[in-house]
C-alpha cells in the first residue's frame, strides 16, 4: 500500500512539473556564435588580483573612491572594474570598454558566505556591427579574519 501511495505521489509531481514546463510557451532564439579570439569568451571563470592604484588604461575613475578601493581586470586590458569595500560593497564596471568609469553607476553587491555577487552586468562582446552584450555576474571573494583566542 505504501509503495502504491509513493508511486502515485511521484507520478503526480512529475505530471505537475511537465505541465509547468509546457505552459511556458515558445519564443524565438537567435544563435550568435562566439568567435574564438573574443576576449569575453576567454575570460570565463578567470580570477583577477586587485591592484591598489588605477591602471593606465582607465582614463577616468569613479568619484568618491576611497584609498581602500581595488582595481580589477575583468577582461585583461579591455574591461576594468573598481571595487569599493564599503558596506555594502560597490563595483563600477567599464562594460562599454571606453576606459571612463566617471559616469558609470555603481552596482551594489549581495553578500553571502564570504563572497559578494554583482550583476548581472551587460559587457560588450565583439566589435562593429556584430557587437552584442553578454550578461555576466562578477563575484568578489573576501577573506574574513577570525579572532582565535
Amino acid at each position: 500500500m505504501r509503495t502504491l501511495l509513493a508511486a502515485v505521489c511521484v507520478a503526480g509531481m512529475l505530471a505537475a512539473g511537465a505541465t509547468a514546463a509546457l505552459a511556458q510557451g515558445e519564443f524565438p532564439l537567435k544563435y550568435v556564435e562566439a568567435k574564438e579570439g573574443d576576449p569575453l569568451v576567454a575570460s570565463g571563470g578567470l580570477s583577477s588580483v586587485g591592484m591598489p592604484s588605477k591602471p593606465p588604461e582607465v582614463k577616468a575613475a569613479p568619484k568618491g573612491l576611497s584609498d581602500k578601493a581595488r582595481w580589477f581586470a575583468v577582461i585583461r586590458g579591455q574591461v576594468w572594474a573598481a571595487l569599493e569595500p564599503s558596506t555594502p560593497p560597490k563595483l563600477w564596471v567599464d562594460a562599454a570598454r571606453t576606459g571612463d568609469l566617471s559616469a558609470v553607476e555603481p552596482l551594489t553587491g549581495v553578500e553571502a558566505a564570504n563572497r559578494t555577487r554583482f550583476g548581472p552586468v551587460a559587457i560588450k562582446a565583439g566589435e562593429g556591427a556584430g557587437a552584442t552584450a553578454v550578461q555576466v555576474y562578477l563575484v568578489a571573494v573576501g577573506q574574513k579574519r577570525r579572532n582565535r583566542q
